[in-house]
């Protein structure tokens, strides 16, 4: 698998998600302000799983939506990774229709809940709000951290 080292310097809290059909979501990026929350896509579970591990680990706020089906693994294997890279991250795991079997396998693979296309926007922005998301950018948390080391005379 290769990862591409292109890195978001947006400022505004970033949505990942993971979906081989991202039209699907054209309202609710219509719907949501751009000024505050912006959606991240990955078309195949490889391209999420090298941003994930490029991204700091340590930091809380990481929302992701997962679709049941990507080309390479399904979406229970994928939220499955992402449940180890970033422990107590928001991972929802989203249906193109209700699959009670799918619900079921979600929620073992370490989804934090299970949902229907389409998405709604106000969960987006309550999930948003609640998780206090940051920017995604990975180096802004070592840039933090230095800022508040004591300097050497």
């Amino acid at each position: 698998m290769h990862c591409n080292n292109q890195l978001s310097t947006s400022l505004v809290p970033v949505v990942h998600i993971a979906d081989s059909a991202p039209g699907d979501y054209e309202q609710l990026n219509a719907e949501l302000d751009s000024t505050e929350t912006k959606l991240k896509f990955f078309t195949t579970a490889n391209a999420a799983i090298c941003h994930a591990r490029q991204g700091d680990r340590s930091r809380g706020g990481n929302l992701w939506f997962v679709n049941g089906q990507l080309p390479e693994m399904s979406g229970t294997e994928l939220v499955a990774i992402l449940r180890e890279i970033f422990g107590q991250a928001a991972l929802v795991m989203v249906g193109d229709q209700y699959n009670k079997q799918q619900e079921i396998a979600a929620v073992v693979a370490g989804a934090s809940m299970y949902v229907c296309k389409p998405v709604c926007s106000a969960l987006v922005a309550n999930l948003c709000g609640s998780l206090r998301l940051e920017p995604d950018i990975p180096s802004l948390a070592a840039e933090r951290a230095s800022a508040h080391q004591p300097r050497s005379p």
